[in-house]
């Protein structure tokens, strides 16, 4: 946990942070959810303050508690709107930076894929629809003049400035992904006829990405290359990346579910600190949550098709997906009855949940009187017995209410 005694400062690493709002609740607000989002936009009130702040400070201001804190940094650092720096003190610094705009956003495989799975590809396209530029310029042929039709430009040593770091620029904080390069080539040289040097940056840049996109690890991702590898194209176009697209959905959907499991289930310990266990809830992907649930085999198609479901359909985040998957597996020894999860998901709905730490409380601490995460209102619910649902969906909240 934070030591809220220690000194904490913000810096915004951009110009006008006014103008980007509308992209902060367009295109993030779905992936990260408006507590993340309004976390955000308070510590940009804190940016060039001369005054000493302490992070206990920082939570009394925007009225939230410790892991709260901890949940709404860890999720602005894993999609790229802060880097986090901390002294041999502990202390603090927070660089802000600015929302990528629009076209940069859907150039990002790993932001664009999350984007368009969180909230479906029709409302996707109504998104890019409202941020489309509206000139059509075909049948024209530009005219404008050139910098040395108006100026005499001379570039003699010790007449330009250096930049430096410090100078205000575009937000250009990369998502980090976990991957080892080395465990990757090092599977392809062993499985193929394919050099290290064979594989642009660019290409090994996107390869990334969908590794950060569908969470697969590196000899996955590797034998996906090999398959997508054509020799005979020019160097930085040899991989084909919609066939290696398509590629990755189907080692999703059509794996073996009878594979042998590498690990035994993962129980998930009660006695986690909350924070960490929060965090780990909203930081995996339902995907992968389910798969380490039943021992490292891969969720069948109708598993895959209920989450779809849950996050589609239900607009669930993935976080209150995998408090909701692991309190069902619990609760139904091992098994997910569809009608079931379904029926609690859209209890949470009603309830107006909105984060996995909302979801705990909901679900796993019934008869207490608990206050909700991200507003005053109050849950105290009792929890239905899986083993005695009838599997009847008749629009009754199954907790009673």
């Amino acid at each position: 946990m934070e030591d809220l005694s220690k000194k904490i400062k913000f810096y915004f690493r951009g110009y006008d942070s006014s103008k980007c709002l509308r992209f902060l609740f367009d295109l993030y607000s779905p992936i990260i959810g408006k507590t993340a989002i309004l976390f955000y936009i308070n510590i940009l009130n804190y940016c060039g303050n001369d005054n000493e702040l302490t992070i206990g400070d920082v939570l009394k201001k925007a009225d939230i508690n410790s892991q709260e804190f901890l949940l709404s940094r860890r999720t602005l650092e894993s999609i790229g709107l802060i880097n986090t720096f901390k002294n041999p003190f502990e202390d603090l610094v927070i660089l802000i930076n600015e929302p990528l705009y629009p076209s940069e956003f859907f150039n990002s495989i790993v932001l664009n894929g999350l984007f368009v799975s969180t909230v479906g590809k029709e409302k996707a396209q109504e998104i890019v629809n409202k941020y489309s530029l509206n000139y059509d310029l075909k049948n024209y042929k530009e005219i404008s003049a050139s910098i040395n039709d108006s100026f005499s430009v001379s570039f003699e040593y010790g007449s330009v400035i250096k930049g430096e770091e410090k100078l205000v620029t575009k937000n250009n904080s990369e998502i980090k992904i976990k991957f080892n390069k080395k465990m990757f080539f090092d599977y392809i040289k062993k499985n193929s006829q394919i050099s290290e040097s064979a594989i642009s940056s660019e290409e090994l840049k996107k390869i990334i990405e969908y590794t950060g996109l569908y969470g697969f690890g590196e000899k996955v991702m590797a034998e996906i290359t090999i398959d997508s590898f054509d020799f005979k194209q020019e160097f930085g176009h040899k991989i084909n990346f919609e066939y290696f697209a398509n590629r990755a959905k189907h080692e999703i959907s059509l794996y073996k579910p009878f594979k042998k499991a590498d690990n035994k289930a993962q129980k998930i310990d009660s006695d986690t600190e909350l924070a960490n266990k929060i965090n780990m809830y909203e930081s995996t992907s339902p995907r992968i949550f389910l798969k380490k649930l039943q021992g490292n085999v891969e969720p069948v198609r109708s598993d895959l098709n209920l989450l779809e479901d849950l996050s589609q359909n239900l607009g669930l985040s993935n976080g209150i997906i995998n408090v909701l998957i692991d309190y069902c597996n619990e609760k139904n020894n091992g098994q997910l009855n569809g009608a079931y999860v379904k029926k609690i998901g859209a209890s949470l709905i009603r309830a107006k949940v909105s984060c996995a730490l909302d979801c705990i409380n909901y679900l796993y601490k019934s008869n207490k009187t608990l206050t909700s995460t991200n507003n005053n209102e109050v849950l105290k619910k009792g929890v239905i017995d899986a083993t005695i649902y009838d599997g009847n969906d008749d629009g009754e909240d199954p907790f009673g209410n």
